[in-house]
């Protein structure tokens, strides 16, 4: 009689004790005590994952692929194997063929959507996540994820409800810091503070704690406390890559940029989870520090090798598309005719334009005026120009349903983005939005708001498309993680941009970075008048604000102005060919 019976109950039993490696050496006498018994090659491949073994997981695994293809846990758990040696499709292959075996199970939908993810798979992702979450609506991990999904897809209002619902029933480190890392991107820094402090006193070393951690304190202007929290999760040898990247961009300034080059030179030769993908960060850290030491082909290449290896899907076609349908369905004429918002509301204003233009800039210009208050980057205009279908209860894309808005939609639609607005600055006479893409919203909001001021700011093109290229923005700037997607992105925004200052005229202010730099105190002046406010000294000292700030401009904007950024492309002429060609029309 054979001993596998024996043998896979010994090797349960020690996985249970925690004994990992003698239960692998038991799995493997049991598989090989009976060669066609598939739970113990599963299992085998199962314990060899748990030890970080995942080829010779996927070796075991494949012997119960042979027995048995529709073995839903082998595939599993082969999934898990590809994903731990950074091949995320393999992974997403071997999960689809598991959902179509088990088209109810939530939890595989779930895994599924991570590798998906994990492979900048793009919305295919979202649609995935949303599947799991359909089939388990209370299920607190599948709530985590789709929250965690949205904010990475820059879906932040969307995704904070599932965050927040998924913290209050797993009150975790890790259900704490993501829910604080969204609420800082959203400006509730307070909130994200409270939040992060709880999550380190749970556990101190997770690696999403010291990352929020620190993000928070730079937002908050504590540079150097954000640089003690870095450096002591770093020693701790709990400094994820993004925390790394994070470090590398508050010690640009500092006088051991040189150890902080050394430091994540040996984080690039060390082996991380998920990856070469999940590097991708700190090689965008390592060319932001190259590029403070003026080594600029150096850090040009750890650039684009960070982007290479984290860019998610981007579609040229799909963007000059976006472009067309927002110019066929707003022109003169069906502006004319589409009811309005109350043309006497001023309370909104807006920033538009690329990101890295100088937007941040602006928005603390005008919210150092007693008057006003920056609000952000708000998702909320293109959350409710993508609600726009379910709530006329039409079919067709946002685009296309226009034509169906009435006096009363328009009314509650304004509504609930004034709501918004006086929850993040109540009584504050103009509330600034500086979401840069609502470039793509201008006639939306011309829509709801026919008296708010709308300001373009706009920078060199040559020095917004590098930044945008050197900064780690998120995945729904797919874009920018290549020169080709910038020379698409850019010439398509500049294009909408034209058009609508030919439907708006003067409603539309341009400020140019270059030039407020040259003159603060003149631009600024032109910009409060936009805005219909009086003038205020108090906003030429804008860096003195104490007030957070949570984009990548951070540090820039808690200094003086300079003009150090100006031109800065000329020290990386030699590899921006692509760029300058792409963009010669402009310059």
């Amino acid at each position: 009689m054979s001993q596998a019976p024996q043998l896979l109950e010994k090797a349960r039993s020690l996985r249970s004790a925690g004994r990992m490696q003698e239960a692998c050496q038991a799995y493997f006498s049991a598989a090989n005590a009976d060669p066609q018994n598939l739970a113990a090659w599963t299992e085998l491949g199962s314990a060899f994952n748990a030890i970080n073994r995942p080829q010779d997981a996927l070796q075991a695994l494949a012997r119960a692929g042979r027995l048995n293809p529709r073995h839903v846990p082998a595939l599993v758990e082969a999934a898990r194997a590809e994903l731990k040696m950074g091949r995320p499709q393999q992974a997403a292959a071997a999960l689809q063929r598991a959902t179509a075996i088990e088209p109810n199970n939530a939890e595989l939908w779930r895994e599924f959507a991570v590798a998906l993810h994990t492979g900048n798979a793009g919305v295919q992702s979202l649609d995935v996540i949303r599947r799991a979450h359909e089939l388990a609506p209370e299920d607190t991990e599948t709530t985590l994820v789709l929250g965690m999904m949205l904010a990475d897809h820059g879906a932040l209002d969307l995704g904070l409800p599932h965050l927040q619902a998924a913290a209050a029933k797993r009150p975790g480190a890790r259900e704490l810091s993501v829910l604080a890392n969204c609420l800082s991107s959203l400006s509730r820094i307070e909130e994200a503070h409270e939040a992060i402090e709880k999550a380190a006193k749970i556990n101190p070393k997770f690696p999403g704690v010291p990352f929020t951690r620190t993000k928070i304190a730079e937002a908050m202007g504590r540079r150097d406390e954000a640089i003690r929290i870095a450096e002591a999760a770093i020693r701790e040898g709990s400094a994820a890559p993004d925390l790394l990247q994070k470090y590398a961009n508050l010690m640009r300034q500092s006088s051991n940029r040189g150890g902080a080059i050394d430091l994540l030179r040996r984080a690039l030769n060390q082996p991380h989870e998920g990856g070469p993908a999940a590097i991708g960060p700190v090689w965008i850290g390592l060319g932001s520090l190259l590029d403070a030491e003026q080594q600029y082909g150096e850090a040009f290449a750890c650039f684009t090798k960070g982007n290479s290896l984290g860019a998610p899907p981007f579609s040229a076609e799909r963007t000059r598309l976006r472009t067309e349908a927002f110019m066929q369905i707003y022109t003169e004429a069906s502006l004319e005719a589409f009811p309005k918002g109350d043309p006497g509301e001023r309370r909104p204003a807006f920033i538009v334009g690329m990101p890295r233009s100088g937007t941040t800039l602006l928005e603390r210009i005008i919210g150092s005026h007693p008057e006003a208050a920056g609000a952000g980057e708000l998702e909320t205009i293109p959350r409710l120009f993508a609600s726009l279908p379910s709530r006329l209860g039409v079919a067709g894309s946002p685009p296309e349903v226009l034509k169906f808005l009435t006096p009363q939609s328009v009314g509650e639609v304004a509504a609930e983005y004034l709501e918004k607005l006086s929850s993040v600055a109540p009584g504050a006479a103009r509330v600034v939005d500086k979401l840069p893409h609502n470039f793509l919203q201008i006639g939306f909001i011309s829509v709801l708001f026919p008296g708010a001021a709308i300001i373009h700011s706009s920078r060199h093109p040559l020095d917004t498309c590098l930044s945008c290229f050197v900064t780690p923005l998120s995945r729904a700037h797919g874009y920018s993680f290549s020169l080709a997607g910038l020379v698409v992105e850019y010439t398509e925004y500049r294009r909408l941009m034209d058009y609508w200052k030919k439907l708006l005229g003067d409603r539309i202010t341009d400020v140019v970075y270059e030039q407020v730099v040259a003159d603060v105190d003149a631009e600024a002046r032109r910009v409060i008048a936009a805005l219909g406010l009086p003038w205020n000294d108090r906003c030429l000292a804008f860096h003195e604000s104490s007030g957070p700030v949570v984009t990548a401009s951070a540090n820039q904007v808690r200094r003086p102005i300079y003009d150090s950024s100006a031109g800065r492309w000329k020290n990386y002429e030699p590899y921006l060919g692509e760029l300058i060609d792409g963009l010669r029309q402009f310059l």
